[in-house]
């Protein structure tokens, strides 16, 4: 047992949110005695490494739980409708990164280009050789979530396995924001300037976090039934 276990620090909505996501198939998806101890244990093992289970950094605990608590919230977890029903299985969660498996590829990427999401138009530097979903936000700057299935020729990961991040600015925007120069204001110049920030890495949860928060205010402001962030 470790000194710090995150599945302690769910509450007992989101535990009951999470259960069906991390049981292996075939096993009782049952919210109650063993069923929920045991998809405790396998939560804690996505969250943490065997080194890290040995002294488990409450800082990075939190950073992976408000990762996956921005994950949920932006694909409509608890919802009968939103992106989290396309997910089979939670494999891990990292620092704004996650992966997991889904039911099918084909239904993931048909809702994504449903809500709005760029699949495979990627620059020419670009890692993702297979499917690479990316979320249009309104600028530039903003956290983009980012799906892609970069093993899917590999036996051991398959095309239904996805690595998902929020890339620390957005490749795939509505809008230009005024202050920030003429050649921002050129979209194909912010695109390129955009793509070439991700080499700092992935955005920061908390941004995440502020992002989501800023637009669920604004579509609750505009009288909108907001049940997903995207």
């Amino acid at each position: 047992m470790t000194s710090l276990s995150p599945w302690s620090l769910l509450t007992d909505a989101e535990q009951g949110i999470l259960l069906p996501k991390l049981l292996l198939p075939g096993s009782s998806n049952e919210v109650q005695g063993e069923a929920r101890v045991s998809g405790g244990e396998i939560f804690d093992n996505a969250m943490l490494d065997e080194a890290e289970r040995l002294a488990p950094d409450e800082t990075q605990v939190a950073e992976r739980l408000l990762t996956l608590r921005n994950f949920m919230t932006q694909t409509g977890a608890g919802s009968a409708d939103g992106l989290w029903q396309h997910v089979e299985q939670l494999k891990g969660v990292r620092r704004s990164y996650l992966e997991l498996r889904v039911w099918d590829r084909d239904r993931l990427i048909r809702a994504l280009v449903n809500i709005g999401f760029v699949v495979n138009r990627e620059p020419f530097w670009t890692i993702h050789r297979f499917d690479s979903a990316r979320e249009v936000t309104t600028f530039s700057d903003e956290p983009s979530l980012h799906f892609a299935n970069d093993r899917a020729d590999e036996p051991a990961y398959g095309a239904n396995y996805f690595f998902v991040h929020w890339d620390v600015s957005s490749a795939w925007f509505t809008k230009t924001r005024r202050d920030r120069g003429l050649m921002a204001r050129v979209k194909v110049v912010e695109r390129l300037r955009s793509a070439w920030r991700h080499r700092t890495g992935f955005a920061e949860p908390e941004a995440v976090h502020s992002s989501l928060s800023a637009r669920s205010a604004l579509q609750t402001g505009e009288g909108e039934r907001v049940t997903t962030s995207i």
